[in-house]
């Protein structure tokens, strides 16, 4: 089956060998729609990684190595080597639910292939054990208007279109809030249009390795919203910043 000639590409980033990185290997192998390739940049790996990975046996995956451990960058770096429609995002730590690709290519298709589309994702523990769901439809202008509050767009379970990334200069910046600030820049252009379908694309492992709830994404995410206070004069955006600085002095991890 063919959606209008649309072709898809996974890209994960990887920069060490644990015991969830072959889960999620195999949870993008095992697609029920299996018509893409699967890009893995290993960033700052060690050898144990490389050789894991290179003996990896799917005409897919295409793999890759570099010495910078930035995200942002090897996001950058994979998305150069993609001729993909759309760049189906994943990390190395989350499992894709087998029907993933071909929802993502059907809610595509039902809403006219926007620039991004989001999944919903469940969250699960270190064990595999579910915590919760977060099911959540939102469209273009609710996800746009809230981005000043908290992030919608759920990255590991995008696919965004690889014209609108590299239209918007890619990835820009950050160690902890590379998609934030990417929403951010993309959500200025009215002609930006973003989804968000309540169907679980992914379970999201939540562990003591994320980013997530430390003190330098909550700083970033500081200097992201008095930044896009300067470039849209939009007052929420003023008011985000404090926000932001509130949960950066009682919440954020060091």
């Amino acid at each position: 089956m063919t959606y209008e000639n649309k072709t898809f590409a996974f890209l994960m980033c990887a920069h060490k060998l644990d015991d969830f990185l072959p889960l999620a290997i195999d949870s993008v192998l095992k697609q029920t729609y299996i018509d893409f390739k699967f890009y893995i940049i290993a960033n700052n790996c060690d050898d144990d990684l490389w050789s894991y990975l290179s003996g990896l046996k799917d005409h897919r995956i295409e793999i890759y190595r570099t010495k910078i451990g930035q995200l942002a960058f090897n996001l950058n770096y994979g998305i150069n080597l993609i001729s993909a429609d759309y760049v189906i995002r994943f990390d190395s730590d989350d499992i894709c639910l087998p029907d993933r690709l071909s929802n993502t290519a059907n809610a595509l298709k039902k809403f006219e292939y926007p620039d991004v589309l989001s999944g919903s994702a469940q969250w699960i523990d270190v064990n595999g054990r579910v915590l919760k769901d977060q099911s959540v439809f939102m469209e273009s202008e609710e996800i746009k208007k809230r981005l000043w509050w908290n992030n919608p767009v759920c990255h590991p379970a995008t696919a965004i279109s690889l014209n609108t990334l590299v239209s918007h200069g890619g990835y820009s910046w950050g160690f902890g809030s590379e998609d934030y600030d990417l929403w951010l820049r993309l959500a200025r252009s009215t002609k930006t249009r973003f989804v968000r379908v309540p169907e679980i694309y992914i379970q999201y492992r939540i562990s003591g390795n994320q980013s997530k709830g430390g003190i330098l994404p909550y700083s970033e995410s500081v200097g992201l919203m008095f930044r896009e206070l300067f470039f849209t004069k939009k007052i929420r955006f003023f008011f985000g910043g404090l926000l932001w600085i509130i949960k950066a002095l009682l919440k954020g991890k060091r």
